[in-house]
Formats: structure tokens, sequence, C-alpha cells
């Protein structure tokens, strides 16, 4: 039996063999692991062509576990269906992989990457792969995590656009079963229970040190002989059981903790009950000090029994069923030494080496330009979004510039932005914003009406200015020498032929005309220059 088991499941995980794959792109094919400089080009061209693609090749790239299973390990639908409802209360991880082995022998790489969606709760992306076609045909899906408006319930990508699926809908589709079936199988392992009659008070399973009131607490509890209430509340609020224990713990293992509360998006839950008038954590060591660690201000938690409500942030009431999963803790920490010293002092130092570092300047200009390539990827993104943006980061547009004005009045005309230049050449750039889907080009290869009207917008602009039009700021003086560009459209819009005839266009015009990659690219030599000075 035991060979026939090992048999279906696959000899090489999936994740592996996807990961081979990424590396040898990003080394140009070579048999050798890139550099950080060539890992950081490759993806901030992956952003800049397609964010959503982007993001699965560094979920591929991060995701710590690949879990093996053959489909007929995964949970029966019925059982998935009724889990559900904790991908919401207690979400996995942001980025989760399963290598599963079909009935037929086949092999699938499922890919769960979890966001955040605007309106509450969470929506999961699963990407699942075969091993024949790796990246070139794969199959997406996404499913809402959100009791306050579940539907749609689950959607799947197809040709065609996107198919929309009610709960019961997906029920009966096959490729929606086995989607639901493998987000179950992934939150049995992440949240795995211990049996009611496997705890007792004194048992090897609650490691730290207490005072008997959470053994009790807990048992009456899981029994449905006492309430819980799940709340919202600020960590200074809550106090360890025992300071010293908490002391013993090994950095190491707080290091892993933080990692893995960091992975579910902060939303591990504290278990507590109150004493002499205080929120308590008799056994959530671990979280409570990676969530200390990681300077997290308020976090979710479980009370036992009853307690002072007054300015806590209550979620929802009710009673085992708010329980967290109870989870087992390493050994080896048992025995505690006397501390003389202040031990809140020693905790907030010992904690205070994993504070999360101050990020640089290249690691700032990475998450911008990661967020412009959303921006731009998005059909709803509108001209003053990017307008906006563009105001509030002016890196984008240029990071030597010594100072940037929104809506510029000129004369009779009003400038999108102005970029003022104080150095000896003092010159000033003039920036009209159109959309970034744009199209520059008519079929016969010459420029559409709309962007020779915008250069021209622009070109009025820079003889308003020569001209020393009214009104007109105090600082744009005609010691300024004014350029100007209308930034519009994407160069993947544009054939190599069309490029060229912009190329030739730019040579000979005082206003100049870029796509929105183009500042794209300006910011990523810039991060790439900072990056190679260890910025």
């Amino acid at each position: 039996m035991q060979k026939e088991h090992s048999r279906r499941l696959p000899s090489t995980p999936i994740l592996g063999v996807l990961r081979r794959h990424l590396l040898l792109e990003i080394s140009g094919g070579e048999e050798r692991v890139p550099n950080s400089e060539e890992i950081r080009n490759w993806r901030l061209e992956q952003y800049r062509i397609n964010p959503d693609v982007a993001d699965m090749y560094e979920s591929l790239l991060l995701v710590k576990k690949d879990l093996v299973f053959a489909e007929m390990e995964l949970p029966e639908l019925s059982v998935a269906l009724d889990l559900l409802p904790m991908l919401e209360e207690r979400p996995l991880p942001r980025d989760c992989f399963l290598s599963v082995t079909l009935k037929e022998g086949d092999v699938r790489g499922v890919l769960m990457q979890r966001q955040r969606l605007k309106v509450g709760g969470w929506v999961y992306a699963i990407t699942i792969f075969t091993l024949d076609t790796k990246f070139n045909a794969v199959s997406r899906a996404e499913l809402r995590a959100f009791a306050g408006e579940p539907e749609p319930f689950i959607v799947f990508l197809t040709a065609e656009g996107w198919i929309h699926f009610t709960r019961a809908e997906a029920s009966q589709d096959a490729r929606a079963s086995f989607v639901i079936r493998c987000l179950a199988a992934q939150h049995q392992f992440r949240y795995q229970k211990i049996p009611i009659d496997q705890i007792e008070i004194g048992s090897a399973n609650l490691v730290p040190p207490t005072k008997g009131v959470l053994d009790r607490l807990l048992i009456d509890a899981y029994k449905n002989k006492i309430p819980c209430t799940k709340i919202l509340i600020g960590l200074d609020l809550i106090e360890l059981e025992d300071t010293k224990f908490a002391l013993q713990i090994p950095s190491e293992i707080i290091k892993d903790s933080m990692s893995h509360v960091a992975d579910t998006g902060n939303s591990l839950e504290l278990l507590l009950y109150e004493r002499d008038g205080r929120l308590v954590s008799g056994d959530d060591y671990l979280i409570y000090l990676a969530y200390r660690a990681l300077l997290v201000k308020e976090v979710p938690a479980v009370v036992i029994g009853a307690f002072n409500r007054k300015g806590i942030k209550i979620v929802r009431e009710g009673f085992s069923e708010l329980m967290p999963p109870v989870g087992v803790q390493r050994g080896g920490v048992k025995e505690l030494r006397v501390v003389d010293e202040d031990d809140q002092l020693r905790l907030q130092q010992k904690l205070a080496i994993f504070a999360p570092p101050t990020p640089t300047s290249t690691d700032r200009l990475e998450a911008l330009y990661i967020a412009f390539t959303r921006l731009l990827a998005d059909s709803q993104t509108a001209e003053k979004d990017l307008h906006n943006f563009i105001a509030k980061n002016p890196a984008i547009v240029d990071s030597y510039l010594a100072s940037i004005y929104s809506e510029v009045q000129i004369g009779s005309y009003r400038a999108d932005l102005v970029v003022r230049y104080e150095q000896l050449d003092k010159r000033v750039w003039l920036v009209e914003l159109e959309r970034h889907d744009e199209k520059i080009f008519k079929k016969s290869n010459r420029l559409r009406h709309k962007i020779n009207h915008a250069v021209q917008q622009v070109e009025d602009w820079i003889q308003a200015i020569r001209k020393g039009a009214k009104p007109m700021p105090g600082w744009l003086d005609g010691s300024f020498v004014p350029e100007g560009a209308v930034v519009v459209g994407r160069r993947k819009d544009l054939t190599s032929e069309q490029v060229d005839t912009l190329f030739n266009i730019n040579l000979n015009r005082a206003v100049k005309i870029i796509t929105y990659d183009d500042l794209l690219e300006r910011l990523k030599r810039l991060i790439e220059m900072l990056g190679k000075q260890g910025a």
C-alpha cells in the first residue's frame, strides 16, 4: 500500500521545476544563480510588461513550501465548502503552493496568492500549471472570501473573458471544485486542530507556564460553556502572563514567527482572558512577540469569558467557533532563570533588533516603480489619476529636478506639470499628460490629430513664457529656458516602424512625444544606479 501511494505522488514537485525555469530566464539560459542586479532588472521589466504576471513570478520565487498531494487526498467538496468561511476568518499566507497528482496521473501545480479586497475580506488568485506547458498555458481563477459581499463567488479567466460562478454553480463545476478543494487542503495544513479529547490541563500541548486559569478557560470554551468574543485591540493594551518566559524564547524562533505572522497579513489572533481588569495573553507568546517586533499597533484577538469592553472594537460574538486553532509550540524553553532587571525593558531591548529596517532609497523607488506600473495596467485609470500620482511622486519624471508644480497658470493657458531645474542652465520642462491607452499614430503611421493638438498646446505654453505673458508665477521668470513634452500611450502599442518614426520626429522638435514606458525607463535607470552604489 505504501509503495502504491508513493507512486501516485509526483517525483518532482512542480514548484522546483517552475523556479528553475524562471532562474534560467533571468540568467539568460546559463546554469547559475543570477546576481542581485540581474534579478532586480528582470523583476522591474516584468512589472512594466504586466504587473499581474510579475506578481505571479515573484510569488513563485518567494513561496516557502510546496505541499504534495494526490487528488484523492484533497478534502471532499462538502468538507471544503464548510471550510471556506475560514479563508476570511483565518486567511492563508500571502503565497501558497500545492503539487497535486490527478487520478489520471497528470500533475498540476496550484499557486495561491492572497490579496485584500477594497470592500473587505480577501480574494485568492489561483494559477494552475502543468509540467508540460509550464508558463505557456496556465489556468487562472479568483475566489472571493468575504461574507459581507460573497458574490461573485468564483471566476475563471477564459479566452472569451471572465466566467462567473455562484457558490451553488461552483459546486457543480469540476474546475471550481478542484480549486476549492485545493484551498481547503492548504488551510487544513496551515491550521491543524488538536481534537478536544487531547486537550488536558497540564498537557504537553500547552508548553508555556500558566497559573492554571487559561487551561481551565480553554476547556470550558471548547465545550461551549463560556462565550468567546473576537476583537481588535491595541497591542499596548495586552499583557503577557509570564514575561520571564518570553525572555527565554530563542531569537531564531521569534524570527520564524515574524515571517509567519507577516505571511498571514497580520491576521493571526491572540487568545486572551481578563485578569485584574487587563487582557492577558497566556499561551500565544510567539505571535505576541512577532507583532511587537514588527511594530504592529492593532491586532486581532479572541477573548475567552467576560471582560471590560470599554474602548475595545468588537468584531463578533459567539462560542468555540471563534477560537483560534490550538497550536503546538517548540519545547526547550521551560526552564526559567531568575531575571533581576526590569523584565519589560529587557523584552523591549530583545525585540528592538528585529525592528523592520528603514527602506533604502532603492527600496522606495522600486515600490514607486511597481505602483506606477499597476496604475498604467489598470484600464480604469483616468488621466487625472496619472496626473495626481506623478505630481505626488516627482521622481517618476526626473530624480534631479529642483521642484515640480501642478496646474500652472501661464497667461491664458494652464500647464499640467512644470518641472523647474535650477542648475547653471536654468530651465523648465513643461509636461502635457494624455491617457496611457491613447493611440499615438493613425494606421498611415502619421500622428493622430489629438497628439498634434497636445504638442501645439505645449508650444503655446513655451511661447507664452518667452513673451512674459500674465498672469505668471513669480518663480517662472524669463531667465528660465522652456522645453516641453507630451507624455502619452504605451510602447507596447507601437510597431517597430512607429518607434523609429517617433524617434525621428523627436529629433527635430522642441516638444518631444514620449510614452509612459519612457518615464518607467528613466526611473529604472536611476534604481540601477542606486543599486550599484548600495543605496
